[in-house]
């Protein structure tokens, strides 16, 4: 609803905005007047003018109101008549969009039967040769995945022979390792031997030591053989 056109006093002197309804108009005017009747301001010589006043702008205001709903009501119904006459005019041109619709979508209903089938004899055809080179594919994958096994299990068989070929290699080295190490045990113990009874005959008496001599020669040779 549009602003009333009244002047600024009646809006002041009911307290009410330039846009205020009816209600709002007539429960304003109750507040005021339990407030301001002459009767609950005795003393008051203004009061008198102060209610007419009141009540005569609220008079003024429902007047305005009033005038105001009766011009939207009219072109609220004069409005309705025009959407009548569209709403005629848009449901003949509806039913001949229709009419003109359901032919056109007749028409595109066949063509799209005839589309669909020749694009399932296309897919018929595009499957059966799909098919074809699916089988070809998987020969051929079959073959490959075959004698990429046998590979497989050739290099498998060569690095196994090579690990014991590896191993038997370092367990040859570690027994020769371990026979040159008692080797040189032996002529370490040997030697230490040796020098033990060098030490003992140059401490014993001429005597002892030429009756011992032969006894030394038996064992000279003795460090060079494996124990």
């Amino acid at each position: 609803m549009a602003p009333c056109e009244v002047t600024e006093d009646y809006n002041a002197n009911l307290e009410v905005t330039q846009s205020a309804t009816v209600d709002s108009v007539r429960q304003n005017y109750r507040r005021l007047a339990k407030v301001l009747h002459p009767d609950k301001n005795p003393n008051n010589p203004s009061a008198t003018a102060s209610f007419q006043r009141r009540l005569s702008s609220k008079r003024i205001k429902e007047n305005d109101l009033a005038r105001q709903e009766t011009s939207v009501q009219s072109l609220k119904g004069k409005l309705q008549d025009v959407n009548g006459k569209i709403a005629a005019v848009k449901k003949k041109g509806t039913e001949a969009a229709r009419a003109r619709e359901a032919n056109r979508q007749e028409h595109v209903k066949k063509e799209q039967e005839a589309k669909e089938r020749a694009e399932e004899q296309e897919e018929r055809e595009r499957l059966a040769k799909m098919r074809a080179e699916w089988a070809k594919r998987r020969t051929k994958e079959t073959a490959a995945r075959a004698a990429k096994q046998a590979r497989e299990a050739q290099e498998a068989k060569e690095a196994e022979e090579r690990i014991r070929r590896d191993q038997a290699a370092r367990e040859n080295q570690c027994a020769r390792e371990a026979q040159q190490a008692r080797h040189r045990e032996h002529r370490a113990r040997v030697a230490r031997a040796a020098a033990q009874a060098a030490r003992n005959n140059m401490s014993k008496p001429a005597t002892t030591a030429r009756s011992s001599a032969p006894k030394k020669t038996l064992c000279q040779h003795d460090a060079f053989w494996p124990k």
